[in-house]
């Protein structure tokens, strides 16, 4: 993780959880991908916690396991995302960003960060 401290972190976690904030349009019409926002929302989190589990993810956003695992297998297929199998525990696997997840990410937090600055020089 480059280029963001925690009080930008926190706002990425908190702006995942406002499902029709204005920044997602803004921010989801100027973005290259097609993902959605749930594999948005777990990328960011597989690119905030490097080898984190599928339950890790399924905590920390409070979703449902299947849902995860669902989107995770989606993420998979389109390159996304990485499943390595645990060295510690070989019943576990992490989640990795592939090159092309790590890039996607980067690209939503940087224009996250843009709309962020935005906002706070228009009230501010």
């Amino acid at each position: 993780m480059s280029n963001y401290d925690l009080n930008s972190i926190s706002m990425v976690i908190q702006l995942m959880r406002l499902p029709r904030y204005g920044w997602r349009r803004s921010v989801r019409n100027l973005s290259s991908t097609k993902m959605s926002n749930a594999m948005y929302n777990i990328c960011i989190i597989v690119y905030m916690n490097d080898g984190i589990s599928q339950d890790g993810v399924a905590k920390a956003l409070r979703m449902d396991k299947s849902s995860v695992a669902k989107i995770v297998s989606k993420a998979i297929e389109e390159g996304y995302i990485s499943r390595i199998i645990d060295n510690k525990d070989r019943r576990k696997y992490q989640l990795k960003l592939t090159p092309v997840g790590t890039s996607c990410v980067d690209d939503i937090l940087g224009r996250l960060k843009a709309w962020q600055d935005e906002v706070l020089v228009q009230t501010g």
